[in-house]
């Protein structure tokens, strides 16, 4: 299994960076293109890494926020074939007041009606390729973390919390084990961990992949986190994005487990 980073918010020398994620996933000899950052900057980032994403068979959004579905349209002209996989709960209606004024962060508006040919809605558990799963949330009520996190929809003209609903992870299987993939784990990613061990009984989690979303968080909760995440048992932890400046003080707990990420960075499991 390989896995590269074509966009980050930080990029190896010749590369652009932006607030944004996307990852290309070589599995099983399938190519998944996992999430598409902020605006179509990835598309440049392959053509310098050699990546052609005219052969991507598929492409996976991790949520409905911005920093993951901007490039959508761009994937969409550059592939013309692969099917979009979209959590059945996503919708263009995602916002936030983290920074204090209420701000739309979703999906741009009128694309998922553009590229509904091409978009699969996905729900729970659903295989996607050999070895490959989409695994939605078990269960809602995870708004909690999204009023922590200041995030909301709006349900009815009405804003409520986000409860990630819309958020799902790439589940690889990787001999007797798995690898989870995920784009900011809001939910938190001990709970992502064991929603996967839960969704594949036994097998144990050999890494998961994706930002950690710690940006605004303070120490204090991001040292506890780190307890919880290491508790899972998952054996490697390779973040980027919205994980922040915190790699330090996870590594504290997570040693050589850690792992950090760019744009251009390659991983083989």
């Amino acid at each position: 299994m390989r896995i590269r980073v074509l966009i980050d918010n930080n990029a190896d020398e010749g590369l652009t960076c932006e607030w944004g994620l996307s990852l290309l996933v070589e599995h099983a000899g399938t190519t998944y293109l996992y999430d598409t950052g902020a605006t179509g900057a990835f598309v440049a980032n392959a053509k310098v890494l050699g990546v052609d994403l005219a052969n991507v068979d598929a492409c996976i959004l991790s949520h409905a926020h911005f920093d993951h579905a901007g490039g959508l349209k761009s994937f969409a002209d550059t592939n013309t074939d692969a099917p979009i996989y979209i959590a059945s709960a996503a919708k263009e209606n995602c916002y936030s007041r983290a920074k204090g004024d209420l701000e739309y962060i979703g999906i741009e508006p009128g694309l998922m009606s553009l590229l509904e040919d091409r978009i699969r809605p996905t729900s729970n558990l659903e295989q996607i390729g050999k070895g490959a799963y989409i695994l939605g949330h078990d269960v809602s009520g995870y708004a909690d973390a999204g009023a922590a996190q200041k995030m909301l929809i709006k349900v009815d003209d009405e804003l409520v919390a986000d409860d990630f609903t819309h958020e799902q992870s790439l589940i690889l299987i990787d001999g007797d084990g798995i690898v989870v993939v995920n784009g900011c784990c809001h939910a938190g990613a001990d709970v992502v961990v064991e929603e996967a061990r839960r969704a594949f009984p036994g097998k144990p989690v050999k890494a998961v992949i994706g930002g950690l979303h710690l940006f605004d968080r303070n120490e204090e909760f991001v040292y506890s986190f780190a307890k919880k995440l290491a508790d899972t048992g998952v054996s490697r932890v390779i973040t980027g994005h919205c994980t922040g400046p915190y790699m330090p003080q996870l590594a504290e707990t997570l040693g050589d487990k850690l792992s950090a990420f760019v744009a251009g960075a390659t991983f083989e499991i």
